[in-house]
């Protein structure tokens, strides 16, 4: 025994002892590096290396049998890359040992960005900067993400364009005409992309050139930069862009308008940027990325050297990584196919990269890290990364996904046909061509090389899905040769290549052609594989050159005629085949924080996982995201992958998704993923999505207690080849769903009140997120950014404007069955914390227009909003107060058949329930919490019981209501405009009791009244007595709105928004804004910008409105007369307005009135008798004058309402 007890101390004083919990893992070496650090340094704590690609080298000089964990300390300071860091084998841990890059937090950045200086100040407040770059499309101000110039609103063309001399009169399209007003004669039109979001795509086009029309001076030209244009356009319209779908102007100076936006000038490069209020240009720290990955853990397949080739055991911890962009969009422009794989001219089919990307991988960890200002995607596991942990690290202003995880490509279908072969390195590979149209399979991949689905070709080995790369149309003509070069992304033995040209590839564009390969993209040098001077065979074997590594491949005529090829195979020993041996395997991603994803490409899910095995997403939260939160499979019915399956979605709390985008979901399948579980997720506020969504192919995947809030169908099946899919326990705000195949198990969906969820529910929230004990350690690094989407109405007017056919705002049935569900929870107006009458009467009212107008945008979003706050402001007592309150009732209770006497089974049940809680529901919170809603309905039931003949409540539209239950008595307070004829209050009384009268019936409501109610139980009427009295509303003593947020409502919401300079935007199309601060007297004064000049462009500027909460211009009754200003183009009208009626007192057609800048209005009005004179300033001049109109009143309101623009107050 002593001599175990000796050996097992000398073990302990051993450096090489391993202690495997987090906290003792031994140390056995450390470094430390510096950006501000001396180049010259050791790597030593007081001499650090300055970059971290020293370290990186040192460590592969002790890394090859470490004894312990090698840690590099990060320590503060921005690590400004101007290349990728790359990570091979060589930087790998071993022994179970890992090397760790170890940041101080959020102030160790690794940036992809250079610092830019030396901005002046030019006009318009508008800064300038030169930058020496080909492109900026990211800009941070004092890590504050700034925004490219973009046109405020949504504009469209109005007809097609097509030059009489193009080259692509088969393609439907050179472009589009517009409006002036929409699109002026921009400069530097090349500099300007287009972008549209059709449904769930995102297509970013480029403008070549916008000219005058010469027919017509009122419009423009818009041609698009071909032929990437013509390429979408002959593709399905459902789901592409055409010039009559909205779309925002981006990168032109002219639409440089908003603080916090830049334009970069790519002529000049010059770089200009409008500051937000504070921050000092000449103070500031700007940052402008500058290159696309960050980083990359690139392994390697081998099949005979026993996983060598791969990265192991590297960890980054505390980290932030920032500043990336993506270059290639900007010269190429940009569309999605679906989520993150994208149809670009250069390769279509490849996916968005990532900022920090992993292939072929065992083990390599982020933690604790942070990922911002990202332009692609943040996080990519790439190919056969394995058992990886990426966990508690905030995501924030990515410009695509957050993480994806596998490719498309990982399905049976691209099983490599013979294991041993060589690979083919051109596999899915970049594509630069002198020119870029694909014929065939639009909606697919570039080349087939990028593809193997088994359609078509020409032995069992080589497949091509149909799409053909074609050269220059007028290649003869004007004496071109077109080319096609592939990047390999590294240099290759090349053993031999395979040409594939598809049976409508012509004799002419499969000969006179040369294969070179080389190391210089520009092709200066090379060697030539082959030279083909008559037509190469339909399957073209090239033999290669084994002596020489190259990286590009480049397929060139020798003389100027159309060419064309739809495959191409290079194979090469030095890389094993890839197939689905790529699969992305037992990954780990869990209490991370994701949030403002999609800022680009709106079509990507903030998790995208194609094919992958073991993939636990859980105890995740992600918030406000474009589109789909967490996106799971690929291939739809036909491509399934013969590994993929047994992933996780559990406990996550998914909310605010698919916030521009539709058709996603907080949780979308494809493909058959046996195994699969999703359990324990809660999800809420979509505004275009579902909330499961099983899509095509959908197989095997078990869905269990998982918990929703305002979503549209709680669980969408709506393909027949979804199928062997089981869903219980699901519960929701509104149950509706779709089941098409019946061969899924769906088990009856438990609806409920929002905000008063089953405690079943409840649990499912309350653990749903990140886990408690780290929680606030990782949302505390979220960073607080402005935000990149647009909201309630735009968003929904946007798609609206981009998508024929399709009920873009919140889908009625489920709105409808939600509200129901809600008002019909006996609890409401019953039990303290559970809506007062006021809220419940206002949501009815907000339901019945919404019945009226058919569900309408403007009704359905303020129903929507009101229901959610009244939901989200629903309080529960807890265990201990509620018996409180329960037995205090009690006591105060008289039994018996007396008025405000219970009967003795309502004290009885009440009493029961009471008694009935026991030790069982003080377990935890969640037992409690279901005592909780036990006594809650027993205490509703208690009071319902009561004989009482009350008034609870009354009701007059545009009033408010106090009710004295001593004295009986109610009065009713209305507008100052209102006509006390008008008035209908409605009332709601005890339960069991009933109205004597009809209150609609006709009465004066000027004189006091009195309202009878029934207690038929006793046999018993009660008098209330009723005062109608009109709102003693302000005069304002100045006379001069102000842009105060809280002060403009509309409908009585505060829904403009305001920028950090203090300017207030109303936006259009909105019922008419009022300024709430009180009434002006014979005078108003306001500063406004408007956009466009258009004569279908109304501004309408309202004065002495009665009725602070008007609904439309044109509402009946007495309270909502007033004058009207309409500007419309240069035409300025004035109107009386009586009881809905308009009629026009005075006109011009010179109203001076500037658009896109600032203009001072002024509305004087005086009395004379029975009459109103009023005259209307702008910019100093009196432009409408109007004496001796029947009075109407000049105390009032004022307001605005624009039709198609915002409107700026200042």
């Amino acid at each position: 025994m002593k001599k175990i007890i000796a050996l097992l101390m000398a073990m302990a004083l051993l450096p090489s002892f391993t202690a495997f919990a987090e906290n003792s893992r031994v140390i056995q070496s450390e470094l430390f590096v510096s950006p501000s650090a001396s180049i010259d340094g050791d790597g030593t704590k007081e001499r650090p290396y300055k970059t971290i690609e020293q370290a990186q080298e040192a460590v592969r000089t002790m890394n090859t049998q470490m004894t312990g964990d090698i840690v590099v300390n990060l320590l503060p300071g921005r690590y400004e890359l101007t290349d990728t860091l790359e990570f091979t084998a060589k930087d790998s841990g071993s022994n179970h040992y890992d090397v760790i890059y170890r940041g101080s937090g959020d102030d160790t950045t690794l940036s992809g960005g250079k610092a830019v200086s030396g901005w002046k100040q030019g006009e318009n407040g508008i800064w300038t900067v030169p930058v020496e770059a080909d492109f900026v499309r990211e800009l941070y101000v004092n890590e504050t993400p700034a925004s490219r110039a973009s046109s405020s609103k949504r504009v469209a063309g109005i007809a097609n364009y097509q030059a009489p001399d193009s080259y692509y009169k088969n393609y439907g399209s050179d472009g589009f005409y517009a409006n002036k007003s929409e699109i002026g004669l921009y400069q530097n039109p090349g500099d300007i992309q287009l972008m549209w979001n059709v449904s769930w795509r995102v297509y970013y086009m480029n403008v070549e050139d916008i000219t005058a029309d010469p027919e017509n001076e009122s419009r423009v030209i818009v041609k698009m930069e071909q032929p990437a244009w013509g390429a979408m356009y002959a593709t399905t319209a459902y789901t592409s862009p055409r010039f009559h779908y909205g779309f925002t102007v981006e990168n032109a100076k002219e639409v440089l308008d908003e603080p916090g936006e830049f334009y970069f000038d790519k002529q000049e490069k010059l770089l200009y940027y409008k500051p937000r209020e504070g921050q000092d240009m000449t103070k500031a720290e700007t940052i402008v990325p500058a290159i696309d990955r960050l980083v990359m853990f690139r392994g390697k397949h081998c099949q005979t050297c026993d996983g060598n080739l791969r990265v192991k055991n590297i960890r980054f911890e505390n980290v932030r990584f920032a500043h990336s962009t993506w270059g290639a969009v900007d010269g190429l422009g940009f569309t999605t196919r679906q989520a993150e794989v994208m149809n670009i001219p250069a390769s279509r089919g490849k996916h968005v990269p990532g900022a920090v990307q992993l292939e072929y991988t065992d083990e390599v960890d982020i933690e604790n890290c942070t990922f911002f200002g990202i332009g692609a995607a943040a996080l990519s596991l790439s190919e056969s990364v394995k058992k990886g942990e990426y966990n508690k690290n905030v995501f924030s202003d990515i410009g695509a996904s957050a993480l994806v995880a596998g490719k498309e490509w990982h399905s049976k279908y691209f099983e490599p046909q013979n294991p041993k072969a060589a690979a083919n390195v051109a596999f899915r590979k970049p594509l630069i061509g002198s020119y870029q149209y694909v014929t065939g399979q639009m909606e697919n991949y570039c080349l087939s090389m990028f593809s193997s689905y088994h359609e078509q070709f020409y032995d069992e080995f080589y497949t091509a899905l149909g799409s053909t790369w074609q050269g220059e149309p007028w290649a003869k003509d004007k004496g071109i040769k077109p080319w096609l070069m592939i990047d390999l992304e590294e240099a290759y033995t090349i053993d031999s290549l395979k040409l594939g040209f598809a049976e409508g590839v012509t004799e002419e564009q499969r000969r006179n052609i040369e294969i070179l390969g080389s190391n210089d993209p520009k092709f200066e040098t090379y060697i030539t594989f082959a030279t083909f001077d008559k037509p190469a065979a339909n399957l073209q074997t090239v033999p290669g050159n084994k002596t020489e590594k190259v990286r590009y491949l480049m397929i060139r005529k020798t003389v100027p005629e159309a060419f064309g090829i739809s495959q191409l195979w290079a194979y090469s020993y030095d890389e094993a085949p890839k197939g689905s041996t790529g699969i992305c395997v037992d990954n780990t991603f869990s209490n991370n924080y994701i949030t403002k994803t999609g800022k680009f490409n709106m079509g990507a899910p903030a998790i995208h996982a194609l094919y992958t095995n073991g993939l636990n997403l859980s105890h995740n939260e992600i918030n406000d995201v474009s589109y789909t939160a967490v996106s799971l499979g690929w291939g739809w019915e036909a491509i399934d992958s013969a590994e993929t399956g047994n992933n996780t979605v559990a406990y996550n709390k998914l909310t605010n998704y698919n916030q521009m985008c539709f058709d996603g979901a907080a949780i979308y399948t494809l493909g058959d993923q046996p195994g699969t579980k999703i359990n324990h997720n809660y999800m809420s506020g979509q505004n275009l999505g579902q909330a499961i969504y099983f899509d095509q192919g959908t197989q095997f995947i078990v869905a269990d207690n998982n918990a929703m809030t305002d979503v549209n169908q709680s669980v969408f099946i709506w393909h027949p080849t979804v199928m062997n899919n089981k869903v219980y326990h699901t519960y929701s705000a509104s149950g509706l769903f779709t089941k098409n195949n019946p061969n899924n198990v769906l088990n009856e969906i438990q609806t409920f009140p929002a905000g008063s969820p089953p405690a079943e529910a409840y649990k499912i929230q309350r653990e749903a997120g990140i886990e408690p004990a780290v929680r606030e350690a990782v949302v505390s690094r979220v960073p607080d950014t402005p935000d990149p989407y647009l909201r309630g109405r735009e968003a929904f007017e946007g798609v609206a404007r981009t998508v024929n056919n399709n009920p873009a705002h919140p889908d009625s049935e489920s709105l409808q069955e939600m509200t129901e569900i809600f008002l019909a929870d006996p609890t409401l107006g019953k039990v303290p914390g559970k809506s007062a009458y006021e809220e419940i009467y206002e949501i009815k009212e907000l339901y019945n227009r919404c019945v009226t107008s058919e569900f309408g945008l403007d009704e359905s979003l303020a129903l929507k909003e009101k229901l959610l706050a009244a939901a989200e402001g629903i309080t529960h007592k807890s265990l201990n107060e509620m018996l409180a309150f329960c037995k205090e009732a009690l006591l105060k209770a008289t039994v018996g058949k007396t008025l405000n006497a219970y009967p003795r089974e309502a004290v009885d049940a009440l009493t029961e329930a009471v008694n009935g809680i026991t030790a069982s529901d003080r377990a935890d919170e969640f037992a409690e919490y279901a005592a909780v809603l036990r006594l809650e309905t027993a205490y509703a039931a208690f009071e319902a019981a009561k004989y009482a003949a009350d008034v609870e409540y009354a009701y007059v539209p545009g009033g408010t209501t106090e009710i004295n239950q001593e004295t009986k008595s109610i009065t009713i307070t209305i507008p100052q405009a209102a006509d006390f004829a008008a008035v209908k209050p409605e009332f709601v009384v005890s339960p069991g009791a009933e109205l004597a009268q009809d209150p609609s019936a006709k009465q004066d409501y000027s004189k006091e009244t009195v309202v009878p109610v029934y207690q038929p139980e006793l046999k018993r009427y009660v008098y209330w007595k009723l005062n109608v009295v009109k709102k003693n509303e302000p005069v304002l003593s100045e006379k001069t709105v102000s842009a105060e947020r809280s002060q403009w409502k509309s409908l009585n919401k505060n829904i403009a928004p305001q920028s950090d300079n203090g300017v207030l935007t109303l936006f259009a199309n909105y019922q008419p804004y009022l300024y709430q601060k009180g009434r002006f007297d014979k005078e108003v004064n306001v500063s406004l910008c408007a956009e466009t000049k258009d004569a279908n462009n109304e501004i309408s500027l309202i004065f002495a409105a009665g009725n602070p909460n008007m609904e439309s211009l044109n509402q009946t009754g007495a309270e909502n007369n007033h004058y009207r200003i309409a500007l419309s183009g240069s035409a300025a009208r004035l109107y009386r307005v009586k009881d809905g009626q308009a009629q026009m007192v005075s006109e011009t057609q010179n109203n001076g009135f500037s658009y896109g800048e600032w203009n001072n209005i002024q509305i004087k009005a005086a009395q004379d008798g029975n009459y109103d004179n009023i005259t209307v300033y702008i910019n100093g001049a009196a432009v409408l004058n109007a004496n001796s109109i029947e009075r109407l009143g000049t105390v009032g309101y004022f307001g605005i309402r624009s039709n198609s623009q915002k409107i700026k107050i200042k």
